[in-house]
């Protein structure tokens, strides 16, 4: 019987050490390659507190063993600090910005909440958007999944408008939302993207048509205290697992091969994204790379920081959630636990003062406010 429990302790010893070496590489390795790699990238979480357990477990039998595994967990490193923030001792947020910081709001917006007037009622999504606008007042705003639906042959329809109204409620200067058709039809037409916001004068725009799906990356040009600063919004493409009855259907809005959105299996949809991912990384990042200014980077990856899309996009950059919050910063808010996939990296010149993620029920993505200031 002793023996027997032996050889199990070995091979569950062996079998989660062989995982979590697996999971510690996949910053380094494209999914493409592997797409097993994406599996194994949303369940590092799991994987670490696995081998954190068979770490502490073997202390009281063998210390030795207990002592390489430490040793070990130290090889995934690059994994576990871009994963959990350490900042316990920051400060409380104060929503009073300090003049010379430069305050930055990134949020996946879930296409606002509202389309028609009466839709848009006291106490409702779309409302309660705009009134945290108002109250974070941020300097940039970086939005994704925005809407923005017009009329056409039919003069009685009457849409709500969401870059007139954001503009309103941050009190901005300047938007730039390089949308695509999701839908375009002859009554009336729905655009979709990401959008920029700021209260800063712009120099220069640029978009990017990337994915099956139509959607676009842009970026501005900022002039701060005569320095240029480079924004960047980006959407990568949704996994889809549970798919809409519009994507069900197939419409005209796919832009390419609806075959992933529409499979059943979960395994397929989640390692066929993880690949399409990492092209949308490549491509990004050469554009990221373009630019000849300071840059500030804002997305919903779609991806956790576990794996390579997160560790490409992010180069040399910093993480702002890493330099001001702790814990592992869930974003997406309709899975447990919350996945960190919406990501807000900056170039080095850059510092972080404060960060806040509001736990607010608005959309399915937890918002992003960051104060920056320019190091000296």
């Amino acid at each position: 019987m002793v023996k027997a429990l032996k050889l199990l302790g070995a091979a569950v010893t062996v079998f989660i050490v062989l995982l979590y070496l697996v999971s510690i590489a996949t910053p380094f390795i494209s999914p493409k390659q592997f797409p097993v790699l994406t599996i194994i990238t949303i369940g590092y979480l799991p994987i670490l507190i696995c081998y954190m357990l068979l770490t502490a477990a073997w202390f009281f039998f063998n210390r030795k063993i207990c002592l390489l595994l430490v040793l070990v967990f130290f090889l995934g490193s690059k994994n576990f600090f871009s994963t959990v923030g350490i900042n316990v001792f920051r400060g409380e947020w104060n929503w009073q910005k300090k003049q010379d910081n430069i305050r930055v709001m990134c949020w996946n917006v879930n296409e606002v909440g509202a389309y028609f007037p009466y839709q848009d009622t006291v106490g409702g999504r779309r409302r309660r958007m705009l009134e945290l606008i108002e109250r974070a007042q941020p300097d940039i705003l970086c939005v994704q999944d925005l809407i923005e639906s017009e009329a056409r042959s039919d003069t009685s329809l009457h849409f709500v408008k969401n870059v007139a109204d954001i503009m309103t409620a941050g009190k901005f200067l300047h938007s730039y939302f390089p949308y695509f058709y999701y839908y375009d039809g002859s009554n009336y037409a729905n655009k979709a993207g990401v959008a920029i916001f700021s209260k800063f004068p712009v120099s220069d725009t640029s978009s990017l048509g990337f994915g099956q799906h139509g959607q676009r990356a842009g970026y501005v040009d900022l002039l701060i205290k005569d320095k240029k600063l480079r924004v960047y919004a980006a959407h990568f493409a949704s996994m889809s697992l549970w798919p809409s009855a519009k994507e069900e259907a197939g419409l005209a809005y796919l832009r390419g091969d609806s075959t992933t959105v529409r499979a059943k299996k979960i395994y397929t949809k989640v390692t066929q994204y993880g690949a399409l991912h990492a092209d949308e990384a490549v491509l990004i990042r050469r554009y990221v790379d373009s630019s000849p200014h300071p840059v500030l980077f804002s997305a919903d990856l779609n991806s956790v920081p576990s794996g390579y899309v997160y560790h490409h996009l992010k180069g040399d950059m910093k993480d702002a959630f890493l330099g001001g919050d702790y814990g592992i910063g869930g974003t997406y808010n309709r899975v447990f636990p919350k996945l960190r996939i919406d990501v807000l990296f900056h170039s080095r010149m850059l510092e972080v003062r404060q960060f806040t993620r509001p736990a607010v029920d608005i959309s399915d993505h937890y918002p992003l406010i960051i104060d920056l200031q320019w190091k000296e």
